[in-house]
């Protein structure tokens, strides 16, 4: 009885929360939803069961000024903050099911709820992201979700970096775009260590450039001449983003020209470009 109590109060008070499309910060701790409600690992089974009900129910009031909908998302949010790891099952299997209908919260704030939960969740990640029965952008969110791991928990890093690595080495049986997404996150994290088997990657021409740019772009990112294993053909491959002739790109300030910025202004500006591709990317899907 009193954990049903528990739970209405939960869902009464979270459905009274707003826009979570307002309060982005939340990665940061602002909102500190385990403050605002004093909340302790006792409470987590009531907020998984809300978190479900994004997934679950059917019935959502139809009234676009009702904020009762957004509760589920509050709901995985106070999760992550309270590092629960029993949330992370639930939401890998959330993906499967809001990845079919395209529904890209789980791209958005699924892998920062998994990075703030930490090393615990690395298993259950690296099992989800290699299993191909899987959809595409599910995976990618587990994959996702190991890189913020890594980036929240420095200690992580080189374990998070091996297992990326071991799931490109399978570049040939991998999607394009499954494949380009971890080369995203492995210079996330700066894995130089792991440039020989990004330029595998590239040399099989196994890689969508779309997302990330070209072995060239990548490699003058990690810092490395490579192997020499890519034909040049495929070094010169340009598309969207990565045409360094564009004077500017869409979602960005005014790009100085390659040529004129100093090494650490290009590497800066060539992430930033990789990051708005990325998202463009995952946007695109919906068309």
């Amino acid at each position: 009885m009193a954990e049903a109590q528990r739970k209405q109060e939960f869902q009464e008070c979270l459905e009274g929360f707003g826009d979570p499309r307002e309060t982005w910060n939340w990665r940061k701790g602002t909102p500190d939803y385990v403050s605002l409600f004093s909340l302790t690992h006792q409470d987590v089974p009531q907020l998984l069961d809300l978190a479900r009900l994004w997934v679950e129910r059917k019935d959502w009031p139809d009234d676009k000024e009702d904020m009762t909908v957004y509760a589920p998302i509050h709901a995985w949010r106070a999760l992550a903050q309270l590092q629960a790891m029993e949330a992370v099952p639930v939401l890998l299997e959330m993906t499967v099911a809001m990845d079919k209908t395209h529904d890209d919260w789980h791209l958005e704030e699924f892998p920062d709820a998994f990075g703030m939960i930490g090393a615990e969740a690395i298993p259950a990640l690296t099992d989800f992201s290699k299993d191909n029965q899987q959809g595409l952008y599910a995976r990618i969110c587990a994959a996702h979700g190991l890189c913020e791991v890594a980036q929240r928990h420095e200690h992580t890093r080189g374990r998070v970096v091996a297992i990326l690595s071991q799931q490109l080495e399978q570049y040939d049986h991998n999607d394009e775009t499954f494949n380009a997404f971890l080369i995203c996150y492995l210079l996330d994290l700066r894995a130089v260590e792991s440039a020989e088997v990004i330029e595998r990657a590239f040399a099989a021409d196994c890689v969508d450039i779309t997302i990330g740019g070209n072995w060239n772009n990548i490699r003058f990112e990690l810092g490395v001449e490579g192997l020499g294993l890519v034909p040049e053909k495929l070094t010169r491959q340009r598309k969207n983003l990565f045409d360094w002739n564009s004077s500017s790109v869409p979602g960005l300030p005014e790009q100085i020209p390659i040529q004129e910025t100093n090494p650490h202004q290009q590497k800066k500006n060539l992430r930033q470009k990789r990051k708005v591709q990325r998202q463009n990317r995952k946007k695109a899907r919906r068309r």
